[in-house]
């Protein structure tokens, strides 16, 4: 046929349009997952706190963070059917602290201002779930320990879905 573009010459524009729709593609998702890379990451704390100092702490944040700082690397592993005494220490520690940050919270903010009562209902839920997770770790109950941290994690989300 008179002036019909060979099939090749065709071809090769398809192809580079293609390849930079592709590249585009990539180029904009990791614009849009970049900045997503850092949500639910918290500053640590001012330092390692005993149950005995969390008592005496004022300031919700700080003891959100040392909450966070027990309990985030455990999330992960509560559907795991066993774990390592290493494991078990960890959650033992972190249930021990998140009890008195849980009664800390309640004791200092529940009821106060914007944290009403369903915040203390949720600090205290939150202390005695750490308080079945410290029990299961020192047992060590594969399961209770999990089925300790699946509750704790749900309380969290259902608290800071209120109150975050």
């Amino acid at each position: 046929q008179a002036g019909a573009a060979p099939v090749a010459t065709l071809r090769r524009p398809m192809m580079r349009l293609r390849r930079s729709t592709k590249l585009a593609a990539l180029f904009l998702g990791a614009a849009l997952v970049a900045p997503l890379a850092g949500v639910g990451c918290v500053p640590a704390p001012a330092k390692a706190y005993s149950p005995d100092e969390i008592a005496k702490l004022e300031s919700l944040p700080e003891l959100m963070r040392t909450n966070a700082a027990k309990a985030d690397p455990l999330w992960g592993k509560r559907s795991q059917a066993s774990f390592t005494d290493a494991e078990f220490a960890a959650m033992a520690d972190a249930g021990s602290v998140i009890q008195a940050t849980g009664g800390r919270i309640a004791a200092q903010f529940g009821g106060k201002g914007k944290y009403d009562a369903a915040f203390t209902d949720f600090a205290n839920a939150l202390a005695k779930q750490a308080g079945a997770l410290e029990a299961a770790a020192k047992a060590k109950d594969a399961k209770a320990a999990g089925a300790a941290l699946t509750e704790m994690k749900a309380t969290c989300g259902n608290c800071h879905g209120v109150y975050k």
